[in-house]
């Protein structure tokens, strides 16, 4: 699905999001649209979320990987940050589904299609990471969940549930023997 919109898009940035998440008066898109203005090497600038009740705090969804001898780890933390403007951000690898980017060079990597639900996010990033595409994000812009109860029903559960099934596909497909995401360890199942 995501490719086929890519494929479609005219414009010079696309916007990427969940279907779970909501706008507020903080999302501010031009500060994301700025941030690719003034900085032709970034590729992918993403916003911070919250406040979400009950969530840990964010920054376990904000990362930086390494790759070495087919072992891939994802880790809390920053490359480095800078600042624009005023406009403050922090280069990561791998950041929420709350984005935008440049049109032509996510095309270039796009996501997997065999990949459907659990891998589809880290195998995109890592894509985008081994591709040298440079990923940042700021907290000038922002976004919440917008969970509703019947993300809370047996059905979505066990939608949700499932995710654990594709990581093999990822993991086989980019060449990964053991992936350690955020300290949880995956090893692909032969």
């Amino acid at each position: 699905g995501r490719n086929r919109l890519l494929e479609l898009v005219k414009t010079k940035y696309f916007l990427n999001l969940d279907d779970d998440w909501l706008f507020t008066q903080y999302t501010k898109l031009e500060v994301l649209h700025f941030l690719l203005e003034k900085m032709p090497d970034v590729d992918i600038v993403g916003g911070d979320f919250f406040p979400i009740p009950n969530m840990v705090h964010r920054s376990i969804y904000y990362g930086v990987m390494d790759f070495t001898d087919g072992v891939l780890t994802f880790e809390h933390g920053e490359r480095d940050c800078g600042e624009v403007n005023g406009v403050k951000y922090h280069h990561h690898d791998i950041i929420p589904s709350f984005f935008m980017a440049r049109t032509g060079s996510i095309r270039d990597v796009m996501w997997d299609g065999e990949i459907k639900t659990g891998g589809v996010h880290e195998s995109f990033f890592f894509n985008c990471f081994v591709n040298g595409k440079k990923t940042i994000a700021t907290d000038a812009a922002s976004i919440t969940n917008n969970k509703t109860s019947c993300q809370d029903g047996e059905e979505y559960v066990a939608l949700r549930n499932r995710a654990h099934l594709n990581f093999d596909i990822f993991m086989e497909n980019c060449g990964i023997r053991k992936f350690v995401n955020f300290e949880r360890v995956k090893f692909l199942d032969n």
